[in-house]
């Protein structure tokens, strides 16, 4: 009679306890997903989906370079095509354009906050379409900066997306929103912010760290902004460090991660198919505790070192010692201590043992295109053709043409008598 009262308390606590906490998941420079590698972009957005209660997934966040090309479509559709999953699935996602998204600019892709680019013209990625979901706040620029935000017993969240060295339109946009919402706990992602150099931007692209510094200005005047994200930053040789792939600092109460693993394994970009897992345990409202994983999907890897796996407080009445970051313990024998991650006891669904390489079933339903939005296509421009069947037509009337008169001047030269010689002598 005793044992059940007993189980029964135990289940009632590891259920609380579970309920106190929800997860954000960063996810950055999928470049290579998008142009090389386009069967391994559904691996990671089919782990976010199988994953998606066991962490309790509250916002997924990609902080850039979605494609390598920004004006090549082939690529926009393998990116389209992998984060409709989470469209689909309802998980909610914001993003920012890096360098490589926005328009180009120069061979190097140094970007242009200034530009346009295609994102917009599909449907994962298109910021009006979005304007429905309850989750969304604002965006700008067509699109290449976004905002939104949840609430979770009583601990609201706002994620700010900025573009690539954001104009000002994009400055002033973000620090309305920061201003406008002095209850919410603040996340400011851009794409190129920390770099695996230890310092700030990246020592190659135009107006950094310039840029970089005079964010970090802003952010120095909203003590609400705890933490940022950031990628962009590769190292030049391959396979790079961990601590070329990641980073972080303090700076006051607010804590500054860096995430960008493309390169990281030396494959040739295989390696964005990773998460950077934000794990918040909200019990004590006074004093959020905040895990940070790093999980390789490509290659079922758990990144243990110090800079992929760490912890810090947001607390703002702890003293700056209490709430800095700090490295998770590394078991001594170099492997994974699994009670670290939540999802590897029998309390919660387990992590996906291997790399997904099918979609999980049932597969999400096709989305049905609005008809304002305008998947984009290449309309042939020449002899001002309006689209391919009058060009068709043109071309197949010009066939039959060439045929018909090709053998009547053969047969007309057969025939034709000489002229006679005396007659040109005259």
């Amino acid at each position: 009679m005793l044992v059940t009262p007993l189980l029964f308390s135990i289940v009632t606590a590891d259920s609380s306890a579970l309920n106190d906490e929800f997860s954000i998941i960063q996810i950055s420079d999928t470049q290579h997903l998008s142009s090389m590698h386009p069967a391994v972009w559904p691996q990671l957005t089919n782990w976010l989906m199988a994953n998606n209660a066991c962490y309790n997934i509250r916002m997924v966040v990609h902080t850039g370079d979605i494609v390598d090309s920004g004006e090549n479509l082939p690529e926009w559709e393998n990116a389209n095509s992998s984060m409709s999953q989470l469209l689909q699935a309802g998980i909610p996602y914001v993003w920012d354009a890096g360098n490589h998204d926005q328009n180009k600019t120069d061979r190097f892709y140094s970007g242009n906050p200034n530009g346009g680019w295609l994102g917009s013209n599909f449907l994962a990625f298109n910021a009006t379409y979005l304007h429905s979901k309850p989750y969304w706040v604002s965006d700008v620029n067509d699109g290449k900066n976004t905002a939104a935000q949840f609430t979770y017993r009583n601990y609201s969240v706002l994620v700010i997306n900025l573009e690539f060295h954001a104009n000002q339109t994009a400055l002033d946009w973000m620090i309305n929103l920061i201003e406008t919402h002095p209850n919410y706990h603040v996340i400011v992602a851009t794409h190129s912010y920390l770099n695996g150099l230890q310092g700030y931007g990246y020592p190659y692209s135009p107006d950094s760290p310039d840029w970089e510094n005079n964010l970090r200005t802003i952010l120095d005047k909203y003590p609400n902004v705890f933490l940022t994200l950031g990628g962009h930053y590769i190292h030049t040789i391959y396979p790079a460090g961990e601590e070329e792939t990641s980073n972080y600092t303090r700076i006051n109460t607010r804590q500054e991660t860096f995430f960008n693993r493309q390169m990281a394994l030396g494959d040739g970009g295989c390696g964005a198919a990773a998460v950077r897992i934000f794990t918040f345990n909200v019990a004590n409202p006074n004093d959020t505790i905040i895990q940070a994983r790093t999980y390789d999907i490509y290659s079922n890897i758990w990144r243990n070192d110090e800079w992929n796996q760490f912890s810090f407080h947001e607390n703002t009445k702890a003293t700056a010692a209490a709430a800095a970051i700090q490295p998770l313990q590394t078991p001594a024998n170099g492997g994974i201590d699994k009670s670290q991650f939540p999802c590897t006891n029998t309390r919660r669904p387990l992590p996906l043992t291997t790399p997904t390489q099918l979609p999980p079933s049932p597969l999400p339903t096709p989305l049905n295109t609005p008809t304002s939005i305008i998947q984009p296509t290449i309309t042939p421009t020449m002899n001002n053709q309006v689209d391919g069947t009058q060009s068709l037509s043109t071309v197949s009337i010009t066939i039959i043409a060439i045929a018909i008169l090709v053998p009547s001047i053969a047969l007309a030269k057969a025939t034709r008598k000489p002229r006679d010689s005396s007659a040109q002598k005259e």
